[in-house]
């Protein structure tokens, strides 16, 4: 994954920001959407954020995230 920095800050620095992850969350949960390929509801997704939110970040900088 090449993640190019821009002025000094990375791409995926930028996307894992708590407003940037919350917001995406809101949009979601506000459009009632489907399940994604891991089976997670809207209705069950900010459990699971919650409990991994940390974990789930650290993937996702590191480029190891799998649904």
């Amino acid at each position: 994954m090449d993640m190019r920095e821009q002025d000094g800050i990375s791409l995926i620095d930028q996307i894992i920001t708590d407003d940037n992850l919350w917001g995406a969350y809101k949009k979601v949960r506000k459009n009632k959407g489907a399940p994604g390929v891991d089976g997670i509801t809207v209705y069950q997704l900010k459990g699971h954020m919650e409990k991994y939110y940390q974990h789930l970040k650290l993937k996702l900088r590191d480029g190891t995230y799998e649904p």
